[in-house]
């Protein structure tokens, strides 16, 4: 007796949807693989919108004629807010004009802006100020007296915008309403960040987004919300802030400075637990105006100071966590190419220039690793000698 077994034609249409169910996956894999999703981190002012501006310039065809526009009211909003502060600062400085037309100029100004409730919450292009053309007359005037001029020499002791001194030479160009910003104009213009922004380009190893968020305390709390999926962090210090104290500390008693503040904050991100199969990139920006700061007379000698007696204490605490099992300072950070922060060889310390100036990520020489202290290493065995003045 023969018997005949009839194939089941549910078992045959279960496996075909399994295998195209094995497809897809794969398939979905392979797409969310080549989307490369890199967080620009650091605090306040450290330079990540900047470095946004520039990828955008560099990858999406830079700015719409209708951008550029729209981002020269902010340009505006930095000249004025640049030029009150400058004056305001004044007298608690004790610092005089050198003439009365600039006295009463400056007392015009400060009181304009008591008048139209100034207050950088709005969007530029909602602001009630009227940018008259009095209005730029006096900036021009005020900016050219030496004792305003001496005011802005010492804008280490008050919080000053970083651009200031670019967007003030430059007035005669920004109170035309016809005037179209360049990308310099762009990438030096301060704007807060108060949101999370994002965006996407494609290169030739796959999808790229670039999140940025905003540095100041209050906004650091949402840097987790960008964690999930992140492949790479880009962590920004600004080195040319170690005479600067932080802006949310204005009315502290003991405001911190702002590169301690940076060296803490970057501490936190590489220890974070949701972080350690992320690569992280160091880049040291503003070295320019370091410089330039150096040259001037600053004195960096405090600082080093501060980290050299730190670091000690840092890596003995590094090395017990180390002998109970975490080998945190065997972790070595990966910079450009974006592979895993345990990756052998790790990664590089980016070293950039400052405002639009931007800089290198560091991709050339041999690369070494990189643990949570490398900041203050940075600050502490950084040649500062090729600054001084001759």
């Amino acid at each position: 007796m023969t018997c005949c077994f009839a194939p089941d034609p549910d078992a045959d249409k279960a496996a075909r949807r399994d295998r195209e169910i094995t497809r897809i996956t794969k398939e979905d894999f392979k797409e969310k693989q080549k989307v490369i999703q890199l967080l620009l981190l650091g605090t306040g002012e450290s330079g990540k919108s900047t470095i946004r501006k520039q990828m955008q310039i560099i990858h999406i065809n830079g700015f719409s004629s209708r951008e550029r526009e729209e981002k020269l009211a902010y340009m505006r909003r930095n000249i004025r807010d640049s030029i009150a502060c400058i004056i305001a600062a004044m007298d608690k400085l004790d610092i005089a004009y050198t003439s009365e037309e600039a006295a009463s100029l400056g007392a015009w100004v400060l009181r304009l802006m008591a008048e139209n409730h100034v207050h950088n919450s709005v969007q530029a292009d909602q602001d009630p100020f009227d940018y008259s053309q009095e209005f730029f007359d006096a900036v021009e005037k005020l900016w050219q007296d030496k004792g305003v001029q001496e005011s802005f020499s010492q804008s280490s002791r008050y919080q000053l915008i970083d651009c200031a001194k670019y967007f003030l030479d430059r007035v005669h160009l920004f109170r035309d309403k016809s005037y179209m910003p360049t990308d310099q104009d762009i990438l030096r213009c301060r704007i807060m960040t108060n949101d999370i922004s994002d965006i996407q380009f494609d290169i030739k190893d796959g999808h790229h987004k670039v999140f940025d968020v905003g540095g100041q305390k209050g906004e650091r709390k949402k840097w987790i919300q960008c964690f999930n999926n992140v492949t790479a962090i880009l962590y920004l210090c600004d080195v040319s802030s170690f005479d600067l104290t932080l802006k949310e500390d204005i009315d502290s008693d003991r405001p911190k400075n702002r590169l301690l503040e940076s060296l803490d904050t970057f501490q936190e991100v590489w220890l974070n637990r949701y972080l350690q199969d992320v690569s992280i990139l160091l880049f040291i920006n503003k070295i320019d105006q370091l410089e330039e700061k150096v040259r001037a007379g600053k004195s960096l000698r405090s600082m080093i100071k501060y980290c050299q007696q730190g670091l000690q204490l840092e890596q003995q605490e590094l090395e017990e966590q180390q002998q109970i099992g975490d080998g945190l300072t065997g972790q070595a950070m990966n910079g450009v190419s974006l592979s895993s922060r345990h990756h052998p060889g790790g990664g590089v310390v980016g070293l950039g220039g400052g405002g639009g100036g931007g800089g290198s990520g560091g991709g050339g020489g041999k690369k070494k690793n990189v643990g949570p202290l490398d900041l203050r290493q940075f600050v502490c065995q950084f040649d500062f000698d090729q600054f001084e003045p001759t």
